[in-house]
């Protein structure tokens, strides 16, 4: 038979899904540290990732990530929760990629629990540690809970973006009427995430004023409530403050109302409070109960200089008569509720709605299968008597796609219609594991539930894991190694070794992937799939040149690059983007590539290998098992019979080969050239 030639060029990652027989030769049965977005389809090592330096701070910390709490410039303010030190929450400004890397801008802002009752956060720290959350953004501030445990959710954000308690800038500059404060991290608060009226902070009392009023009826009886603005615009459920009985009118005469309010301890009042909503109903009887809707009267800012001599303390309102519209008309809840937030364990936003799941409630009790909706635009206020939506069983994540919410639970995902609250379509069979197994992208949704990885256009999930799933081991008839079965998703999603369900799903917009982040043996992996390529690779990551043994505990995304926050050996970490920022070389990893069974079309005739050559760099091993029994499927990954080709005796006989390619540093190749001869005859 006359020479041939076969050359394997655009090498690809591990799909173990196509028969040996029929794969192509640049499919790999395994792949390490390769580089998938290289130019040209060059094998070689992935970039390096690097560790963010953190000023006058090991870079080393711990980082349970919660959330971004606000994006300016190209850089973003990071909020984290160190495990070994749970009596803070954390800050790092300005978090970007410097002219020397990834760098914190300023150092790091500690926000002590518990420790500020004004906070309203006493007691916090021992209820939840945050080491998974789930996180909202809305403006500059978060809004989170521990997935662990149904606590009181919590607010961070800027007092500086919309909440005017201050009335000066952090330096004690004055403030011209209007003004907002700058954005500094001296502005920055915590809190319980609830818009509660501290009726233990708040008197009214009543009086006739003595002059004429336009609408004061003699004979009636009037009733007083508030509510407090959080935030300049979301509003508290009403309250007729500690003392009921001050509260009400009986109107003598046609004379106008004094209102007094009274701020009895101003320090449980927590900061997000911008304003105080006077509120009255009437009984045309005298009756005890008011027999109309409670109206709005008037509303006063915390800054208004019409509050007592030292500005925060006292206040009086009169009422002529004239109100306008109910509570109900205003913010759209009904003026018995009460207690208008959930302790919830997953969340998501969308359509400027806060949608929150597998909680409890303090009037409603247990709520786990029901889905909580807040009002729109208003992420701390729940109306949990009307707009809720009961599903069969407890949501284990919920994620906002192309205009429809998505509920999972372990094995059914739920196509809710967000406006008008309805499921719209159930998907049997697929699932996801918790809030972060679940991502969206511009090509689509991914999830994981424990027995796959799916693609979902928001009508079909489609399994993309197979490859890496290696459900079948046999070592004996050389099905899969002992490395590949460890690393193996069925293996990883059922290893307490490998933290369970504590498995990450991030996305890498550099070079448009997804990981899946675990922990084995001591090292840090993720098996990355490029949503290009539609192939994967196993990544240790972070990688650097220290090899950390850290756990990734949360990502995020600022100016386009992917960062890894992780604990153990801790540290954020930039995903491949060590390069020489002035010679543009990037320090890269050792890599290993390992072709499925080449059978040069076919496995049932032998060969006469003849020559192999390639292109690498003099960092670059090329080896190869011919192998001389049809019957073998292919060999173990780490099987010692891979030869390197220098010291091969060639020409040789073989039905079909492997080849194993290895690198180091700046190691790099584009073909492998294998020239055969088939033989005649059959085998015997």
């Amino acid at each position: 038979m006359p020479k041939q030639l076969l050359e394997i060029k655009d090498f690809k990652g591990v799909n173990n899904q196509i028969d040996s027989s029929d794969a192509p030769p640049n499919i790999a049965s395994y792949s390490e540290n390769v580089d998938f977005y290289s130019e040209y389809g060059t094998l070689e090592g992935r970039i390096q990732d690097e560790l963010l330096d953190i000023p006058n701070l090991a870079d080393t910390e711990d980082v349970n990530f919660i959330g971004i709490i606000g994006r300016e410039q190209r850089t973003a303010d990071i909020v984290y929760m160190n495990p070994t030190s749970t009596s803070s929450i954390y800050i790092l400004p300005t978090v970007g990629y410097g002219g020397t890397g990834p760098v914190s801008g300023s150092d790091r802002i500690a926000i002590a629990l518990g420790s500020n009752t004004g906070q309203n956060l006493t007691g916090l720290s021992t209820s939840g540690n945050w080491s998974n959350t789930t996180t909202v953004a809305k403006g500059n501030s978060l809004h989170f809970n521990d997935m662990d445990s149904n606590i009181t959710p919590t607010w961070m954000g800027y007092l500086s973006y919309g909440q005017y308690w201050v009335n000066n800038e952090p330096d004690d500059t004055d403030l011209t009427d209007g003004a907002v404060p700058t954005k500094t991290p001296s502005n920055l608060y915590l809190s319980k995430d609830r818009c509660d009226p501290i009726y233990t902070s708040v008197t009214i009392a009543t009086a006739d004023s003595g002059s004429a009023s336009q609408g004061i009826i003699n004979g009636y009886k009037y009733f007083y409530k508030y509510s407090f603005t959080y935030d300049g615009y979301q509003e508290s459920w009403l309250s007729a403050g500690q003392n009921v009985g001050t509260s009400k009118y009986s109107a003598g005469n046609t004379n106008k109302v004094n209102v007094n309010i009274t701020l009895d301890t101003v320090e449980d009042i927590p900061k997000r409070v911008s304003h105080i909503n006077i509120y009255r109903a009437y009984a045309p009887a005298g009756g005890d109960e008011p027999t109309t809707p409670y109206r709005f009267l008037k509303q006063k800012a915390f800054a208004d200089s019409d509050w007592g001599a030292d500005g925060t303390t006292q206040v009086t309102i009169e009422d002529n008569g004239i109100t306008t519209s109910s509570y109900e008309a205003i913010t759209g809840i009904n003026e018995v509720v009460e207690d208008t937030y959930i302790n919830y364990s997953v969340s998501t936003e969308g359509n400027d709605f806060h949608f929150v799941g597998a909680g409890t409630h303090n009037t409603a009790g247990d709520v786990k299968n029901y889905i909580f909706r807040s009002k729109p635009f208003k992420y701390s206020v729940f109306d949990w008597s009307v707009d809720f939506l009961i599903l069969p069983e407890t949501p284990t994540a919920l994620k906002f796609f192309n205009g429809r919410l998505y509920a999972f639970s372990e094995s059914k995902i739920y196509r809710i219609e967000p406006n008008n609250f309805y499921i719209e379509d159930t998907f049997e069979g697929a699932g996801a594991s918790h809030q972060k197994s679940v991502l969206t992208t511009e090509q689509g949704m991914f999830h994981f539930d424990n027995n796959h990885v799916y693609f979902n256009n928001g009508t079909n999930p489609i399994i993309i894991s197979k490859p890496i799933e290696f459900p079948n081991f046999n070592s004996v008839l050389g099905d899969a190694s002992t490395v590949e079965s460890a690393y193996s998703l069925n293996y990883i999603f059922s290893s307490a070794e490998n933290y369970g369900t504590d498995n990450y799903l991030i996305y890498n917009p550099k070079n448009n992937s997804i990981m899946i982040s675990f922990y084995y043996n001591s090292t840090p992996l993720a098996w990355v799939y490029s949503i290009d390529m539609k192939s994967w690779y196993l990544w240790k990551t972070p990688a650097t040149s220290s090899s950390p043994a850290t756990t990734v505990k949360g990502s995020f995304i600022v100016d386009g690059r992917c960062y890894l926050c992780t604990v153990g050996a801790g540290g954020i970490y930039s995903v491949s983007t060590n390069i020489d920022k002035n010679t543009q070389v990037a320090d890269r990893t050792d890599f290993t590539w390992i072709s499925n069974k080449i059978t040069f079309g076919n496995n049932s005739q032998q060969k006469s290998l003849l020559k192999v050559d390639s292109d690498k760099s003099t960092n670059v091993t090329i080896s190869a098992i011919p192998i001389n029994n049809y019957a073998i499927t292919e060999y173990d990954i780490d099987d010692s019979d891979f030869t390197d080709i220098s010291s091969l005796s060639l020409p040789t006989k073989m039905y079909s080969t492997q080849i194993k390619i290895t690198g180091t540093g700046a190691g790099r190749l584009s073909t492998v050239s294998l020239n055969y001869r088939t033989l005649r005859g059959t085998p015997t």
